[in-house]
């Protein structure tokens, strides 16, 4: 299955993209009011002999989202990941159920989201590329989980379902890429408990306790995810923004590597015609020597 999964730049360090005014004003709100989210702890320390399995944080822009693999996945321990068919990768995601499933988010949007959410979802789609493949330009980190540890993620994963009065899930939207739906959630969503905060968790349950601190953004669940990872693609997945930080800051550096600090970059020639040799102080005195005794040698 071919991706159509574009990462879009915005001006985090790892090179994620906000798409529209809402992220502003998420990441505005989530700024001013950072704090820790404390994790339950995980399954312990990775012994030698036991069977790794992947989990891969994909950077989503505002959030991030965990993929794993379908077969990787105990019936036992997340039975409900069979309601997204058959597919080799699944992706899971938790958020606002008004702001998440939204095809289109707004700044009103994300703030009522982060101050007076009236539901929460949880998005699960299911692909067939690898998901450094399927989101080909967003930052992705592997993390390598025991076997014990990835159950531990599912039953926290399937935790978050709310069902119907018989035990159905209930199906809110199809999903935003892929296959799979948005199912209503039973968590409540707000600013210090997002979409980023229950990842982080989710890792942490897992067995990446370097997630279980302070994780508000995508950015530091990234960042804490590849302390006990490995990063696929990073920041230079995305590309600089023309003209942003990041690219007048390269320009810079380019032209420090080339002339120094406080030193022209314009080829020798075209500096001595322009009268602007600055890296050559003593040459310059030199000449301005020889034209004072010039011009004396024609008064006398």
């Amino acid at each position: 299955m071919a991706s159509n999964v574009d990462a879009l730049e915005h001006p985090w360090r790892w090179g994620v993209k906000p798409v529209g005014r809402w992220s502003a004003a998420f990441c505005l709100v989530a700024g001013f009011l950072a704090g820790s989210c404390a994790s339950p702890a995980g399954p312990g320390p990775l012994r030698p002999d036991e069977p790794l399995k992947m989990v891969w944080v994909v950077g989503h822009g505002w959030h991030v989202g965990l993929a794993l693999r379908r077969e990787d996945v105990s019936a036992e321990a997340w039975p409900e990941a069979a309601d997204v068919g058959r597919v080799r990768f699944l992706e899971v995601g938790w958020g606002d159920g008004e702001f998440y499933p939204a095809p289109r988010g707004t700044s009103g949007m994300a703030i009522r989201a982060a101050f007076f959410s009236r539901s929460s979802v949880l998005h699960v789609a299911g692909f067939d590329s690898p998901p450094a493949d399927y989101f080909a330009a967003s930052p992705v980190v592997e993390v390598r989980l025991a076997s014990g540890g990835l159950d531990a993620l599912a039953r926290f994963i399937r935790e978050v379902y709310a069902r119907e009065a018989g035990g159905g899930l209930v199906r809110v939207a199809p999903a935003l890429y892929g296959q799979g739906w948005f199912y209503r959630a039973r968590l409540h969503y707000r600013v210090l408990e997002n979409s980023n905060t229950w990842a982080a968790r989710a890792l942490a349950i897992g067995g990446c306790p370097e997630t279980a601190g302070r994780a508000l953004t995508a950015e530091a669940v990234l960042e804490q995810a590849s302390r006990c990872g490995r990063v696929v693609r990073g920041p230079s997945g995305a590309p600089a923004r023309p003209g942003g930080p990041r690219e007048r800051m390269r320009r810079r550096r380019f032209a420090r590597l080339r002339g120094g600090p406080g030193r022209s970059t314009l080829p020798r020639e075209r500096r001595e015609q322009s009268g602007g040799d600055r890296s050559a102080p003593a040459d310059r005195a030199k000449l301005t020597k020889e034209a004072v005794n010039a011009r004396e040698d024609r008064n006398g």
